[in-house]
């Protein structure tokens, strides 16, 4: 088979965005003033602990917040001197923060905080680890804090629950017990979660070690937790159970001990139990956006069942206008939540309800949380609901991230509506303003002018694309494309061995090509050495699998070419895959199946050429029913 061919934060970071670099600080520290004044601003920052809003870690994990200080608390400043290279690193540092360089300005803070060891710049790093999202940098420098500050409470907390995120289990538990013998809260509840969530978890062993620390604290919320958390995970249901039931029993609104029995609940096959209630759930904590996801989640999984099973349609619209609600109520509650937003538009989406997610994205747009994914987000649902005008609307909004794939949307909507001219020329002016991603603007006009059946156009491009660009490995693939659709499969050798000659480990061009000899000769022996030597490269590519299954065929191998069609099908349920698989099968006597799976091919691709050249070939009768039901 031939394949057809953020930076974490945008760009520009919108005012209602935190970020660790605030504009009056950075100002402050402009290249314009003197070294000397800066070096007094950073003398000044590093006496106050940072500007005012950079004061705490503002660290919300969760099941609590721990914080190191608040921005309330008037610490008590420790002047000390610092050597003039610590000064000029912590001053590079502000500027590569104003200047999005965010990580170097990690790397600098992080350097001077094991150099300085002083808790406001150790405070300064884990804000900017933060704001990554870089656990990596929040566990060195929480570690270090705790080297620090060994007796500081805040600062245990934040290093054990670093720890726990970092899979370091042991180390955040033995912090953990040190916080339970000062009577301090602990994240055992989270530890527990992580360990669970392991792919071979040491479950049992940290199961001992919360029942004998519950021996001597029965009445610790994060221990009762963390041990019904162990119970769920080794099918201990009623222990489960009493221990989660314990916590509501004293905070009834608590998120997590409801959120832990609704799935002990669905763990003992109640699920309208558990449906309800996250229900009552949500009627008693209207404003806890966790559990109204959780609930939708369980109303999600409902219909699932529902529209597997005969269900009323009034039943079905009643589960529809509930789940419409609970997502319009998270959306009020929380309209400045970027990540609250983006997830909810996945989960809607996936669930189809297209309209709830394309309000997400419109809210998302209105914050400034970056509008162009969203823009092009919204321009795809336009499309595939074929709002082509309002697609062209959204596509052309995006200024950055998907900008190459919305440029290539709108230039395939252009050709669609026959604007032939009007497509090439929105792609020319693509070239000229993103020179530096020409070779694939040239990719995507060939492929969109092959598509329509402009194959001439297509070649000129091609030929005008490699004469600019002379070794371009994706032009030399593209071209090559266009020579064995245009039955010239000598030229289309020709480029793929030039690829060859200078990358001679590229499984694409491999597989292009041993494919290509399986297909229009009958060079078998060439093709399998082709083949074989992509498959080393890469032998998990369904598409390579592909093709040696089919070489396999035509050599006469029939049950491994079976066995390796099964496999690649298992992956890709591309229609050109699902002929060869269904070829083989018929061959070999296998027509039940082989009808189930041309069926349900031609369901998802009715006009796929490959599935009706089949059907031809062999006179199959084409399945109107479902094979399985008949």
């Amino acid at each position: 088979m031939i394949i057809i061919n953020r930076f974490l934060f945008p760009p520009e970071l919108s005012d209602s965005v935190s970020t660790p670099f605030s504009r009056a600080f950075l100002t402050r520290l402009s290249w314009r003033a003197s070294v000397f004044r800066a070096w007094l601003l950073i003398l000044s920052f590093i006496a106050i602990g940072g500007c005012a809003n950079l004061s705490n870690t503002d660290i919300k994990e969760p099941t609590q917040a721990t914080q190191v200080q608040s921005s309330t608390d008037k610490p008590s400043v420790v002047e000390r001197p610092f050597p003039a290279d610590t000064l000029y690193s912590l001053m590079a540092a502000e500027m590569a923060g104003k200047r999005q360089q965010y990580t170097l300005a990690l790397r600098n803070y992080l350097y001077q905080a094991k150099k300085t060891r002083d808790p406001n710049v150790i405070k300064r790093a884990m804000q900017i680890a933060r704001y990554l999202k870089s656990n990596s940098g929040m566990l060195e420098a929480a570690l270090l804090y705790h080297e620090v500050e060994p007796d500081n409470i805040q600062v245990t907390q934040l290093a054990a629950l670093q720890l726990a995120k970092a899979n370091q289990f042991q180390r955040s538990f033995e912090l953990s017990q040190q916080l339970i013998s000062k009577g301090a809260a602990t994240q055992l509840d989270f530890l527990a979660a992580q360990i669970v969530s392991q792919k071979a978890p040491p479950t049992d062993q940290y199961l001992e070690k919360y029942q004998e620390l519950l021996i001597t604290h029965p009445d610790r919320k994060d221990l009762l937790l963390g041990t019904s958390v162990f119970y769920l995970a080794t099918h201990q249901l009623q222990q489960a159970m009493q221990l989660t039931e314990k916590v509501l029993a004293s905070d009834p609104n608590d998120f997590q001990p409801n959120l832990l029995k609704s799935r002990i609940l669905i763990a003992e096959k109640r699920f309208p139990e558990a449906l309800t209630h996250i229900q009552d759930a949500v009627q008693n904590s209207p404003k806890d956006h966790r559990l109204r996801m959780q609930y939708i989640r369980l109303l999600l999984n409902e219909r699932q069942i529902n529209n597997q099973q005969p269900a009323s349609k009034e039943q079905a619209e009643q589960i529809e206008q509930v789940l419409r609600e609970q997502f319009n109520q998270i959306l009020l509650q929380n309209p400045r939540n970027p990540a609250m937003v983006i997830n909810l538009t996945n989960i809607a989406a996936q669930a189809g309800l297209i309209d709830i997610a394309e309000l997400f994205l419109k809210q998302q747009i209105s914050v400034g949380y970056n509008p162009a994914q969203a823009h092009f987000q919204l321009g795809r649902f336009a499309e595939l609901a074929g709002r082509l005008d309002e697609a062209l609307s959204h596509y052309g909004k995006v200024d950055r991230g998907p900008l190459l794939a919305a440029t290539g949307q709108q230039a395939n909507i252009l050709f669609q509506q026959q604007k032939l001219a009007e497509a090439r020329d929105l792609l020319k002016q693509a070239r000229t303003a993103h020179s530096d991603q020409s070779v694939q603007i040239y990719q995507i006009e060939i492929e969109l002018l092959a598509k329509h059946n402009h194959l001439e156009a297509a070649m000129r491009v091609a030929n005008q694309a490699l004469h600019q660009f002379e070794n371009s490995t994706e032009l030399l693939y593209s071209r090559s494309m266009l020579h064995e659709r245009s039955g010239n499969i000598k030229q289309a050798e020709v480029d793929l061995r030039k690829i060859l000659l200078e990358h001679p480990d590229d499984s694409m061009a491999l597989n292009a090509l041993g494919y290509s000899l399986t297909v229009h000769t009958k060079r078998y022996d060439e093709a399998l050495i082709m083949i074989s030597k992509a498959l080393k490269i890469k032998p998990d590519e369904p598409a390579i699998i592909d093709s040696l299954g089919w070489l396999q065929y035509q050599m006469g191998s029939l049950e491994d070419a079976q066995k390796n069609l099964e496999k690649a099908y298992q992956q890709i349920k591309d229609p050109e895959v699902v002929a060869h698989l269904v070829e083989v099968l018929w061959v070999r006597g296998k027509k039940q199946r082989a009808n189930q799976l041309l069926f349900e091919a031609l369901e998802k691709n009715p006009d796929s050429a490959e599935l009706l050249r089949l059907i031809q070939k062999f006179n199959i009768p084409k399945p109107k029913t479902d094979p399985a039901k008949q």
